[in-house]
């Protein structure tokens, strides 16, 4: 949830903003085995916390898995869903994407020495989600880091998680029949160079489904990093226009 600190300082001068931690990341409990962080359990999760949470209907964002969880609930018959926002993430997911996380996964360390090595570590095989100042690469870092009480750091998420996200690779991942039953306005941010949502898909999404507006990120594949108030402008405006 720390990913979403910078957007959601913005929007909690409108909004009541709640943004969880998934299983197994952040400051929440584990899973007893990796199956239990598939999608299936993750949607049951996010519908107990929309019911405990949620009295009236809400507006939605969610970025790659949590946009496919997004989709899924934005889909449901009767949706409390007003609004929803994609980052980098559409009905139509190619295996692709699952390949270069787990690439990418095999060669993050799941620890680091100090604060700068994986703040390095970072700039080097993290620009995918886009230029960044050197303010929003530590913001970046924080957010996907914990200290440890020697002074050294490690990744926000436990070894379960690493491991499945490592070998439980889907193929292509097909929603559209999911996103035809969305009915909710949907503003899709997607990075110029995205892998995880190509540019013919987005296109796809225009025409059909729910009403679409698509906004490109340049110089940036997957995700876009939302530390940038020219990013999350895009997103508070649209949110709060009729």
């Amino acid at each position: 949830s720390k990913d979403f600190e910078f957007l959601a300082n913005q929007l909690k001068h409108h909004y009541r903003v709640i943004s969880p931690d998934l299983p197994g990341r952040g400051l929440t409990s584990s899973r007893s085995v990796e199956s239990d962080f598939g999608m299936s359990a993750n949607v049951a999760d996010a519908i107990n916390l929309i019911a405990h949470h949620a009295s009236a209907p809400f507006d939605l964002l969610g970025t790659s898995m949590g946009g496919i969880m997004s989709m899924i609930l934005a889909s449901r018959v009767n949706s409390p869903v007003r609004k929803l926002v994609l980052n980098d993430i559409g009905p139509f997911v190619p295996a692709e994407i699952f390949e270069a996380v787990s690439v990418h996964e095999k060669n993050k360390p799941l620890s680091f020495d100090n604060f700068d090595e994986a703040l390095a570590f970072n700039k080097t095989y993290c620009r995918s989600f886009g230029p960044m100042t050197e303010d929003q690469w530590i913001d970046f870092t924080h957010a996907g880091t914990q200290k440890n009480a020697d002074g050294s750091y490690r990744v926000d998420y436990d070894n379960k998680v690493h491991h499945h996200m490592i070998t439980d690779l889907p193929g292509d991942v097909d929603l559209w029949h999911l996103w035809d039953k969305i009915t909710c306005p949907v503003l899709v941010i997607r990075g110029e160079h995205s892998v995880a949502l190509p540019r013919e898909t987005s296109l796809q999404m225009q025409e059909r489904g729910p009403k679409t507006t698509i906004i490109e990120i340049p110089d940036t594949g997957h995700a876009p990093h939302l530390l940038s108030t020219a990013q999350t402008d895009i997103i508070q405006k649209w949110l709060l226009s009729d």
